[in-house]
């Protein structure tokens, strides 16, 4: 049995996966964990990553090292996607983690990466009908469709969570023109996909993982509109605190 650790730089967090591995190719998780570092803070404005974002970066992946030494990984695969294809200094990054640590960060292009989240999703939950799998991230989105493993659609789009915020929702909270405005970027795009979905979707990334929340959690948070009626009651009944 071998223990490999995977780590994901993405757009806006990276990812790390410890796990053994034994003789069938089945994965034992041991850690993992998850750290944001928006990488990709402003890189469609500037096309460089960002010093700070590049600092956190590192200081997060040298932290996730430390702790393949220490739980006695036997091979790290490193790994980034749309920020890390973009910038023009990406370099800096992997030139420190190959300097101090001697190890090469891999640049998935984007069919790679909507490659593997097909193969992931087909692994654990392939079935006998068509699947497409959503992989929504930081800076693209990834949709793949197919069929007990063959795949008939593998497309990467600039549909990244982190790419629409910063291009289009300037507003906090959001007003309704930006958001129309967003929905017909990402229509647009869609619809140049000319594809009829098959019946099983399958959503990946945080922002799938955000709505599932807020799905389960639906009758248990307040809206914007909502929130000043929430904290002039809390200020009513608790007067001496101060609201949020």
């Amino acid at each position: 049995m071998r223990r490999l650790a995977a780590i994901d730089i993405g757009t806006n967090t990276i990812l790390m996966l410890v796990a053994d591995i034994g003789e069938d190719g089945i994965l034992f998780p041991l850690k993992d964990l998850e750290r944001t570092t928006r990488l990709g803070r402003g890189l469609a404005e500037t096309g460089h990553l960002h010093p700070d974002s590049l600092s956190k970066s590192y200081e997060v992946i040298d932290g996730y090292l430390t702790v393949c030494r220490d739980v006695g990984v036997d091979k790290v695969i490193m790994a980034g996607t749309s920020a890390l294809r973009e910038a023009e200094n990406t370099k800096d990054l992997l030139n420190l983690v190959q300097e101090r640590h001697g190890l090469t960060i891999q640049i998935l292009s984007g069919e790679e990466e909507a490659r593997l989240s097909y193969l992931t999703v087909d692994r654990e939950m392939g079935g006998d009908s068509p699947l497409l799998v959503l992989d929504i991230g930081g800076g693209s989105t990834e949709i793949i469709i197919g069929d007990r493993g063959r795949i008939s659609v593998l497309r990467s789009l600039d549909l990244g969570a982190v790419r629409l915020t910063e291009r289009f929702l300037g507003s906090d909270p959001v007003v309704e023109e930006e958001f129309q405005q967003m929905m017909a970027h990402i229509f647009r795009d869609l619809r140049s996909l000319a594809i009829t979905p098959p019946k099983r979707v399958v959503g990946l990334g945080g922002t799938i993982s955000t709505l599932s929340i807020l799905r389960t959690l639906s009758n248990r948070f307040c809206s914007t509109r909502e929130r000043p009626r929430s904290i002039d009651s809390r200020s009513r009944a608790f007067p001496e605190t101060e609201p949020m």
